[in-house]
């Protein structure tokens, strides 16, 4: 090989081993969050899930999705634990205080210590199993909203009354708990995703049916 080809085919490795140092793969690129749960200091944030009687759905979803979006703050969000109110705390005020069946989210939450509340509505509920068999196929739909626990202000999201979270899915194997937590945490992931820089490959799952414009991402 002449000295000048030696030379181009050398500039070329180097061009090229840049270009995948350097490149950004999908992997790593980030939906940027509506709002950065990740960069709120020392805050401590309460979960508080309100799931009104005709919504229709069961009492053990309150619990499962309580646990689920806490479970997201702990491992996506890299939220420490001391940061988040636990549940028994919550459960513990509203048995113990009167008047808390009359409080709202933000009251509550700012009773039990808590800077931020993360408040979810459900709103229909649905779970049907095919007849003779352990399938089902169901829909959770719902809203989402994070408050400032002391002065009431909506931080997220700005130009809605709250986020709209709708999950279904048309099969799963199982009893009817494992069916209902898997709504759960198809809720929760699709509400806890806009808090923080979530990985594109994360950010849409089979579940989520909201519309959100997540092909933007791929």
């Amino acid at each position: 090989m002449n000295k000048p080809a030696a030379i181009t085919t050398i500039a070329i490795l180097v061009f090229a081993c840049g270009c995948t140092m350097f490149s950004e793969t999908r992997s790593e690129k980030k939906v940027p969050a509506e709002y950065n749960l990740t960069e709120t200091g020392e805050q401590k944030i309460a979960v508080i899930i309100e799931n009104p009687i005709w919504a229709d759905a069961p009492r053990i979803l309150t619990g499962q999705l309580t646990d689920e979006i806490h479970k997201k703050l702990k491992n996506d969000l890299k939220l420490a634990p001391k940061k988040i109110i636990s549940q028994e705390k919550i459960s513990e005020y509203m048995r113990n205080t009167p008047q808390a069946e009359m409080q709202g989210p933000i009251e509550i939450g700012r009773s039990v210590g808590a800077d931020l509340v993360l408040y979810a509505q459900i709103q229909n509920f649905k779970l049907t199993q095919t007849a003779e068999t352990d399938y089902y196929r169901g829909l959770l739909d719902g809203k989402a909203a994070l408050f400032d626990a002391e002065t009431g202000e909506k931080l997220w999201p700005l130009d809605e009354s709250g986020k709209t979270i709708l999950v279904s899915y048309e099969i799963e194997q199982g009893n009817y708990e494992a069916a209902v937590g898997r709504l759960a945490r198809a809720f929760a992931h699709c509400t806890t995703r806009y808090l923080y820089n979530c990985p594109v490959p994360r950010y849409k799952i089979y579940e989520d049916k909201s519309g959100m414009g997540w092909k933007d991402w791929e």
